[in-house]
């Protein structure tokens, strides 16, 4: 079973309303969200292992997110899933959850791919860095401090963190502590003028 965390693209610091919720992606946020779809769609990037590429994407519903998730969804024919628990009124232990304990109302191909095909989430920090942290096999010669110490990922806008873990048996989610190989971390790297 594959797992992609990707943070949302970069976004405007304010919305319209003067709301966190209704911040829209800047131009560079639908970039990251256009090339990172490519990359997901491909299978290709430097620093990534050739896998499947998500079947099932799973978006918080905050704009910034929900946007992020909709380009990646176009480029790869899928459907995206609003989930509460990928809100930034959450936090890792909500997602945690979300996947190791897929709640009754997730449709069938989103519980089917937690087992053993290959999700997206779409969500925010610092909840997808801590959710990493609880996620990934240790580092080679490091333990999970819980902090930013050795071996800790920073889950930068327009993200992709891609754990791989052994397909579930007996129906039950493939997801679970400690147990997710790091396949690659992917990121569209540009010089930005600003936007």
């Amino acid at each position: 079973m594959r797992l992609h965390i990707i943070r949302h693209g970069k976004a405007e610091q304010t919305s319209p309303d003067g709301t966190d919720f209704a911040r829209p992606l800047r131009p560079r946020g639908v970039r990251q969200a256009i090339w990172l779809g490519q990359v997901l769609a491909d299978g290709v990037a430097d620093g990534l292992k050739a896998g499947p590429p998500p079947t099932v994407i799973l978006a918080s519903p905050v704009l910034r997110a929900l946007n992020t998730a909709g380009i990646i969804a176009r480029t790869l024919d899928l459907p995206v899933v609003i989930r509460p628990e990928l809100s930034t009124s959450c936090d890792h232990r909500d997602v945690l959850g979300l996947l190791t304990r897929p709640p009754a109302d997730m449709s069938g191909t989103a519980l089917s791919a937690l087992r053993d095909g290959s999700v997206a989430i779409v969500g925010h920090n610092p909840t997808f860095e801590d959710l990493i942290d609880q996620l990934r096999q240790p580092a080679h010669g490091h333990g999970h401090s819980g902090g930013a110490g050795p071996g800790r990922i920073t889950l930068q806008t327009g993200m992709c963190v891609v754990l791989d873990f052994a397909d579930a048996r007996d129906g039950a989610s493939a997801v679970h502590r400690h147990a997710g190989g790091l396949a690659g971390v992917v990121r569209l790297e540009e010089h930005h003028d600003g936007d």
